[in-house]
């Protein structure tokens, strides 16, 4: 199987992205991540924008992050974002966030490929697949241990059919949350 294509996308650090410690707030890696995603579609002939207009979305499932040091204001930043497996309506990229060729955090987000009106899951077009040149992988998406204390983990459901199904049902420190309830609606 052939190396999954990767973007690298350069990012200097404003003085908004930094907390009262004058680090790189925890919750923006996630921010950087959403960056490497665009940039990565982009890079495949494909962008969000495209996929929209085709009435699908790509929702996050799953977002996993491991802080190894922090970055600062005015850092210049290398974020990496690559396909790291394709399985039926779900995806997972992972990303790693740089400098000066550091790892400074890495991780993921699993997608689901999903219809932008009912957000039932649909399977991607041929054309996406072709754009992104993501062959089927068939394994589980694998989970990195979260016994580093320093992760931020939020499985989140979707709705299927009248109810919400956990995503996931791994056992794991973190906690499964609906962001949507159809019942309620």
């Amino acid at each position: 199987m052939s190396e999954p294509k990767r973007v690298t996308i350069p990012y200097r650090v404003p003085y908004a992205d930094t907390d009262q410690m004058h680090v790189v707030y925890y919750a923006n890696y996630l921010t950087l991540f959403e960056r490497g995603r665009n940039e990565l579609m982009r890079a495949c002939g494909f962008t969000y924008r495209e996929l929209e207009a085709a009435g699908h979305a790509l929702p996050v499932l799953e977002a996993y992050v491991r802080y190894h040091t922090p970055a600062t204001y005015d850092d210049l930043l290398e974020i990496v974002a690559w396909i790291d497996s394709f399985k039926g309506v779900r995806h997972k990229i992972a990303c790693e966030v740089r400098r000066d060729g550091h790892l400074l955090a890495e991780g993921y987000t699993v997608h689901a490929h999903v219809d932008s009106k009912t957000l039932l899951p649909v399977r991607p077009s041929q054309t996406f697949l072709a754009a992104l040149d993501v062959p089927q992988r068939r394994h589980e998406f694998s989970h990195p241990s979260h016994t580093h204390h320093h992760c931020l983990c939020v499985y989140v459901c979707l709705p299927v059919s009248p109810t919400v199904i956990p995503v996931t049902n791994r056992p794991s420190p973190c906690r499964s949350i609906t962001l949507f309830d159809p019942a309620a609606a």
